[in-house]
């Protein structure tokens, strides 16, 4: 299993109100301060405090909407934002989203989690998002509770060479085109991340492609976002953040 200094459970609610438009969507923001955020003193006779480093992070985006695609069926999407507000690199691991009726019974668990970058810098965010599919029970009064881990990164913060990228509508959404090259001497697939936002700095959509990019070489890469209840002229801005394929035990 994983080693962490440190390792945050989130079990956060957000109430949901019927709805499929993407203006009632909630957020709920925290903080949240690990154990290892303690002070240490000196030999010296004043003892004067120092302080360590901090690993902490806010969640800055807690959304969770329904949406009805144009064939019907019906999903409920859950984006989180999770800010880096400390002084180390964090590590972001999703585990699962629970989805609780009014009664409290277990409606659905959202398993298949995206983590859009997995290590992240102090002042940088990475996002977390899930979606349930083929959503078959009344989605009003319902919670979701968010299950990751956050701890501080073991692992080198690494990010590669993306160029000449672009945007376009598509049928479903937007496709976003670039480059990406391998800068790192590491060998095999990287994760190529296309982060989608609105006006207000929300996240409406985003995806990941994973291509095979030897250390030096750079290729070209598409990838389609299908955006759930909004359009594409719902996009302000976009962002696109590749990093190697990396993981933390």
């Amino acid at each position: 299993m994983k080693k962490t200094l440190c390792a945050i459970l989130v079990l956060l609610s957000v109430i949901l109100v019927s709805c499929d438009k993407p203006g009632n969507s909630y957020v709920t923001p925290n903080t949240y301060t690990p154990r290892e955020n303690v002070k240490s003193t000196t030999k010296k006779q004043k003892e004067t405090p120092i302080e360590t480093p901090k690993a902490q992070c806010d969640v800055i985006q807690a959304i969770v909407r329904p949406a009805t695609t144009s064939y019907g069926s019906k999903y409920l999407i859950v984006e989180y934002g999770i800010k880096n507000t400390g002084d180390v690199n964090l590590y972001m691991d999703g585990d699962q989203f629970d989805v609780i009726s009014p009664d409290g019974s277990l409606l659905d668990v959202i398993s298949y989690i995206h983590t859009f970058p997995t290590v992240i810098a102090p002042g940088e965010t990475s996002y977390i998002t899930g979606m349930a599919t083929s959503v078959d029970y009344d989605t009003t009064g319902v919670t979701v509770e968010p299950h990751f881990d956050v701890s501080r990164a073991t692992i080198a913060r690494q990010r590669l060479d993306v160029t000449n990228t672009s945007i376009s509508e598509s049928r479903n959404g937007a496709t976003v085109k670039g480059f990406v090259e391998n800068t790192t001497d590491e060998d095999g697939f990287v994760y190529v991340y296309v982060l989608l936002f609105n006006k207000k700095g929300d996240l409406i959509g985003s995806e990941s492609t994973s291509p095979d990019v030897a250390p030096g070489q750079k290729k070209g890469f598409e990838v389609d976002v299908v955006i759930y209840g909004y359009t594409y002229e719902d996009i302000d801005h976009y962002e696109v953040v590749s990093e190697p394929l990396c993981y933390q035990f």
